[in-house]
């Protein structure tokens, strides 16, 4: 009897909460009048269906007649054929989306958008975005050599795209009267390399490359027309590269030199990132961010050992690893440039882009900064009995060199950036009658040659230290330092061009 009794419950406190009439997109209308995830929920399943149905309905209409927080607990899909409206005409919704793992997604990354277009037409009326749902994930580090080569660091996943909406190719979206603030996107962060095998010269592994994150808020590879809307402290940021291995320390020679660092992840458009045709009007683009994702830093050179166990010529500690290079930031507030596809194959459709009457303020592209200098390993010392049985001493080894620290990474239109595609390919860029104000560009940092304490985690110099007579005192030369990294290039505070 405790069934009928809990349906009859619910019932009741969800018939004035939730208005089903026909008339919306699709047939079907929905009036939600108590602002609760699960109310939101429900309408959708009973507009747009369950994910895998074999016969979804076409859509429809929902309306808000409260003021609230949507919390989503899994994106919405819509999916060919379908249409859906979501409208908040003088209310307050703020859609919230929150960090969670997607796994087995190698589309949209893992990440958690509010909505998730699939061929379908999304319609947004008077609604705020507010959170990420992107989960920083890191690549696994290379396996440590056994005398052979070491395995390299794993590298982020290609790309992280959209915090709050994914709109895929053959999909219409329309964003009307709204705002997206908060998000967050950050691209995968690279394993490091792995350690040379002990006993060997063997380099350690290089770090892999950071992921890139593509479109703070929105990732749009269809149709997007956006109008009198807002965009405030959105980000994309790119993931860092792994850090060089350790060369192997050596009882026959030198000490395996270290292995490079990874280079950071870019980062594009901090707040939308376009591959499709974007129209944008009488809108507002307000501290947005496109980050580049840090270089890791090389990898420690290995010592040399072999006279640990009687006399003879030392050798020199292994070279550090050099730092990779500091990821590029691209279009503080909006991107646009070509697919994966179209960059690699040169098919496909350029991207489009038309802005205007809208307004761009602090918003910035910022380059990574280089990863720092592996430091050189250490001179092999003498015997340490030998001063004592006069036995040939033979020489102390030098130390290693540090290695070159990385450059910075370039940033390229703080505001906005369209490019990186030939003219010839189609690709269109208008934008006009728009005001810019403090919108900036900050190449990335070189990474440090003299800090091995903190780029590399060793706690020592960056380079190589002497190998020490029987008696402890320095027997041979230390290291030199590594070469710095270059500063990045910086271009373009308020837009980059590529197609005027």
């Amino acid at each position: 009897m405790a069934v009928p009794v809990l349906a009859v419950a619910i019932s009741a406190l969800w018939s004035p909460s939730v208005t089903f009439a026909g008339g919306g997109a699709g047939g079907n209308a929905v009036t939600i009048r108590l602002c609760a995830g699960f109310q939101f929920e429900s309408a959708v399943a009973r507009l747009l269906g369950r994910p895998g149905s074999p016969s979804p309905p076409k859509g429809g209409t929902i309306t808000f007649a409260c003021s609230g927080d949507i919390a989503v607990a899994e994106p919405v899909t819509v999916g060919s054929g379908q249409t859906l409206v979501v409208r908040a005409p003088h209310r307050s919704v703020t859609f919230l989306s929150f960090p969670h793992q997607v796994s087995g997604s190698s589309t949209i990354g893992d990440v958690w958008q509010v909505f998730y277009v699939n061929g379908g037409t999304l319609d947004l009326d008077h609604v705020r975005f507010h959170g990420t749902g992107a989960v920083p994930v890191t690549g696994a580090a290379g396996a440590s050599g056994g005398g052979d080569a070491p395995d390299a660091g794993q590298g982020g996943a290609n790309f992280q795209k959209g915090g709050q909406i994914y709109i895929a190719s053959r999909s219409t979206v329309e964003i009307t009267d709204s705002a997206f603030t908060g998000a967050l996107l950050v691209g995968y962060q690279a394993g490091g390399g792995g350690c040379g095998g002990a006993g060997s010269a063997t380099a350690g592994g290089a770090g892999g490359k950071g992921g890139s994150a593509e479109g703070g808020a929105i990732y749009n590879a269809g149709t997007l027309t956006v109008t009198r809307t807002t965009f405030v402290d959105n980000r994309a940021q790119g993931g860092y590269g792994g850090f060089g291995g350790c060369g192997a320390d050596s009882t026959a020679g030198p000490g395996g030199p270290g292995g490079s660092g990874g280079s950071g992840g870019k980062g594009k458009g901090g707040a939308i990132y376009n591959t499709g045709t974007l129209t944008v009007t009488d809108s507002n683009f307000i501290g947005n961010e496109a980050l580049g994702g840090n270089g890791g830093a090389g990898g420690e050179g290995g010592t040399d050992a072999s006279n640990t166990n009687g006399p003879g010529d030392g050798g020199p500690g292994g070279s550090g690893g050099s730092g990779g290079k500091g990821g590029d930031a691209r279009g503080g507030a909006i991107y646009s440039g070509p697919s994966f596809t179209l960059a690699t194959t040169g098919q496909g459709t350029a991207p489009k882009l038309q802005v205007s009457h809208s307004t761009f303020r602090r918003d910035a592209a910022v380059g990574g900064v280089g990863g720092g200098s592996g430091p050189g390993g250490d001179g092999a010392s003498q015997f340490p009995a030998c001063e004592i049985l006069l036995d040939p001493c033979g020489t102390a080894g030098n130390g290693g060199n540090g290695g070159a620290a990385g450059s910075g990474g370039d940033a390229t239109g703080g505001a906005a950036f369209a490019g990186d595609i030939p003219s010839g390919y189609g690709a269109k860029a208008r934008l006009r009658r728009n005001r810019f104000a403090a919108d900036r560009v900050i190449a990335g940092g070189p990474g440090s040659n003299t800090d091995c304490g903190t780029s590399s985690g060793s706690g020592g110099p960056c380079y190589g230290l002497s190998g020490v007579d029987g008696f402890g005192n320095p027997a041979a030369a230390n290291g030199q330092l590594g070469s710095t990294g270059g500063q990045g290039a910086a271009q373009d505070a308020n837009v980059f061009n590529l197609y005027r």
